[in-house]
Parts: structure tokens; sequence; C-alpha cells
């Protein structure tokens, strides 16, 4: 039988996860974005899909944009159709 104590306890346990889950979005946009200002074209385009669906920033169209176009012309093809 569940208490008010063990529905609190699930409650903060989903609260940490979701924490956890966005701290791991955010260091793995900083890393792609270190890489990405360093030319790598993999780095480049997962940058901007990252910004383009608000992972570990909120949506930045225009910062997804500056991606997309910087791996597009270094020859990442999918990038050449965003």
């Amino acid at each position: 039988m569940y208490t008010v104590t063990s529905f609190w306890i699930c409650a903060h346990i989903h609260c940490l996860f979701e924490h956890a889950h966005s701290i791991k979005h955010a260091l793995s946009l900083s890393l792609s974005l270190f890489r990405a200002k360093q030319g790598h074209l993999k780095a480049m385009y997962a940058t901007a899909m990252m910004y383009s669906h608000g992972r570990g920033t909120g949506m930045d169209d225009k910062a997804a944009a500056k991606w997309f176009r910087k791996a597009a012309e270094n020859g990442m093809a999918p990038a050449q159709y965003r």
C-alpha cells in the first residue's frame, strides 16, 4: 500500500532524474560546441541539431541555422537540407 511518503519519494526521484537528464544534455552541448568551434564537421551538425531541438539549451533557431550552414558549407550533406 502506498503512503504519502512513498509518493513524495517517487516524485523527488523523478525530479532528480529529470534534472540529471538536463545536465547531461547541457554537457553534451558544451562539448559539441567546443568541438564545432574547432572545425569538427560532425560536431557542427550535432550542435545545430541540439539548438534546433532545444537539447541542453532553449530552442534557438538562429544558432541552429548558423551551425547547419557551417556544416553544409563544409560538406555535411544532411545539413544542406535543413
